[in-house]
C-alpha cells in the first residue's frame, strides 16, 4: 500500500467518525450509501436511479446497495468508455443516453480523458470549478437525450423508488425542474451542486415538492433530501 492509499485511508476513516450517522466501509465519495443504509434501517431489495454511474464501481453511490443489501436499479452512464466496465461489474439496469430535461434532444456531450469523472453535457461544462480541465482536455460527441420521466418509465421502475442519486456535472436542476414529483414515490435524494446557483435553485424546487434538505453541513458539494411524510 502506497503512501497516498494510505493516507487517503485514515483521511477515510476520521471522516467516518464525525458523520451524524453510522458509516460502513462503502464506496461513496461522501458517504451517500451509509446515509442511505441509515435511512432506510438497512433496508433489503430496495431501488435506485443513479445518474452519473461513472465505471460503476469507484465512487459509487449504489454499489454497496447492490453488493450488500440485494437493491436492483438503474445506472445512466453515456460515456462509451465505461459501458464494458459497467456490464461486466453490475448488476443493474444500464441506459446510455444522457438524462436532461427532455427526451430526444442532441446534444454534445464532453468526456473528459485525464478525469472522465467531471464529464458533462456541453452547455452546461464551463459553469463549475472544473472548467478549465474541462476545456483543454476532452472528447466530443453527439448524443440524444432521455428525460428522468422517460427513463423510469423505460426501464419499469416501481412505482416507490427509494434513491436516487444524480451527479451530472452540471445539469442536475435541469434534469428536475420539469419532473413530474407526483408520478413516483422517491425517498431520498443526493444532488451535485458544485457550490453554483444551483444549489439554491435545487432547493427551492425539492422544498416545493415536498422535501426537506439533511446534514447541510457535512455534505459539501452534494446537497441530500429526504422526503416529508
Amino acid at each position: 500500500m502506497g503512501l497516498r492509499t494510505f493516507l487517503g485511508l485514515k483521511k477515510k476513516r476520521a471522516r467516518a467518525e464525525a458523520m451524524p450517522f453510522p458509516t460502513i466501509e462503502g464506496f461513496s465519495q461522501l458517504h451517500q450509501d451509509s446515509w442511505i443504509v441509515s435511512e432506510t434501517n438497512g433496508k433489503r431489495d430496495g431501488f435506485f436511479v443513479e445518474i452519473g454511474a461513472f465505471d460503476g464501481t469507484s465512487l459509487s453511490n449504489t454499489l454497496l446497495l447492490e453488493r450488500d443489501y440485494g437493491w436492483s436499479g438503474i445506472l445512466v452512464e453515456p460515456n462509451p468508455a465505461f459501458t464494458i466496465p459497467i456490464l461486466s461489474t453490475r448488476k443493474a439496469k444500464l441506459c446510455t443516453q444522457p438524462v436532461d430535461s427532455q427526451s430526444g434532444n442532441s446534444v454534445t456531450m464532453l468526456f473528459v480523458t485525464e478525469k472522465p469523472e467531471i464529464s458533462a453535457i456541453n452547455r452546461v461544462a464551463y459553469n463549475d470549478m472544473n472548467s478549465e480541465q474541462r476545456k483543454k482536455d476532452h472528447v466530443q460527441i453527439e448524443m440524444q437525450t432521455i428525460s428522468l420521466l422517460d427513463l423510469l418509465i423505460k426501464f419499469n421502475a416501481p412505482e416507490v423508488i427509494d434513491y436516487i442519486s444524480i451527479d451530472t456535472e452540471g445539469n442536475e436542476f435541469d434534469i428536475l425542474e420539469n419532473f413530474d414529483f407526483q408520478r413516483f414515490d422517491i425517498r431520498f435524494f443526493s444532488l451535485e451542486h458544485n457550490f453554483t446557483e444551483a444549489e439554491a435553485k435545487l432547493d427551492n424546487l425539492m422544498r416545493k415538492n415536498g422535501y426537506e434538505r439533511v446534514f447541510k453541513d457535512i455534505t459539501k458539494f452534494d446537497a441530500w433530501y429526504r422526503k416529508i411524510s
